[in-house]
């Protein structure tokens, strides 16, 4: 009985054999970085490349042992940094990610890479202060992306500076004029202003725009001027 039960339960071959080839040749691979790690044991790339094997296996924990090594051995290498802040991220250890985030900024500190990734650690952790400094270097360093000024307004209107973060969203939409979030969060920043007749210009100018039939847009433009306009 119980072996025919086994055979009820089990997969078909065809849907077991991609995994079962899959970990086996990654079975393969990891004996061989294991083996030339006898020969070569302070090699960096071994260690990162036995990391990511147990990650392709959901073996984040075993993961990070091997990052640590290879972190030991060439602590200036940012790539380990880099996995490895990957790794504490993908475990909810955002402290642990952007301590290592930070390790590859004082190696480099024009690494844009590490620097957005950084950015956006501060900000799953709600560190306004350090999200929006984080930004602003990135901005300093030419990489004038619209979504990064997008997120650096955000932030500007979250620590109360709405002339600052009005002014990056002018700039979001002077780089992209049919961006209708721009519009909407604009709009948005001057109500925080209580400058409601600018607040309906915007709102006016996004819905002449591609999305005419933007409903956030629509509700928002018909909510905003039932309101007195400012002194």
């Amino acid at each position: 009985c119980l072996f025919f039960f086994l055979m009820i339960r089990r997969p078909p071959r065809s849907t077991l054999f991609p995994y079962t080839t899959l970990f086996r040749s990654l079975g393969n691979a990891f004996k061989e970085y294991q083996r030339a790690l006898e020969y070569d044991y302070k090699n960096p790339t071994l260690y990162i490349k036995l990391a990511l094997i147990h990650l392709k296996k959901n073996e984040s924990e075993m993961a990070v042992e091997e990052l640590k090594k290879a972190g030991k051995y060439a602590p200036q290498d940012a790539r380990v940094h880099f996995v490895l802040a990957l790794v504490y991220s993908s475990l909810g250890k955002y402290g642990l990610a952007a301590a290592e985030y930070k390790k590859i900024v004082e190696l480099d500190p024009h690494d844009i890479m590490a620097l957005a990734s950084l950015a956006d650690l501060y900000v799953l952790q709600e560190k306004v202060t350090k999200a929006t400094e984080t930004y602003e270097k990135l901005l300093k360093e030419d990489v004038d992306l619209p979504l990064l000024r997008f997120n650096l307004a955000i932030l500007y209107s979250k620590s109360g500076k709405l002339d600052q973060a009005i002014e990056e969203m002018l700039k979001v939409l002077k780089s992209d004029s049919n961006f209708i979030q721009g519009y909407i969060t604009l709009g948005v920043f001057y109500e925080m202003k209580k400058d409601y007749q600018k607040a309906i210009e915007v709102y006016q100018q996004g819905l002449e725009k591609k999305d005419r039939k933007s409903t956030r847009l629509n509700s928002s433009h018909t909510d905003i001027s039932r309101m007195p306009s400012s002194a």
